[in-house]
């Protein structure tokens, strides 16, 4: 008998046009069978070059992102289905090119 566990992606790629000063929110909708956020948590990562930073650990935005007070980090659960999402306050003609291209979304275990 399998017993992992199983975690669907129900979110699609998005592409987002922005205006200087705008605030962004990414998302990221999944539906998991006995899903625990301690365990299993769900991370923002943004690539950027060739370097790969971790935004989150859960509900709480890691240095340097916590320290910008930039960004924002939610998750919900609803059921069987979660949503995990990432604010971005303040964009910045800079900061649409480099930091939203940057930022996709990672299932890891801790």
């Amino acid at each position: 008998m399998w017993t992992g566990l199983f975690v669907a992606l129900i979110s699609e790629g998005h592409v987002y046009v922005v205006e200087p000063g705008d605030t962004v929110a990414l998302e990221c909708n999944f539906h998991a069978d006995q899903y625990d956020l301690f365990d299993y948590p769900v991370l923002w990562r943004k690539r950027q070059h060739l370097e790969d930073s971790q935004v989150n650990v859960m509900g709480t935005l890691m240095d340097p992102f916590s320290q910008r007070h930039r960004f924002e980090v939610t998750f919900h659960a609803f059921d069987s289905r979660y949503r995990l999402m990432l604010h971005v306050h303040g964009i910045s003609s800079h900061s649409v090119l480099l930091s939203l291209a940057g930022f996709l979304l990672s299932c890891a275990t801790l």
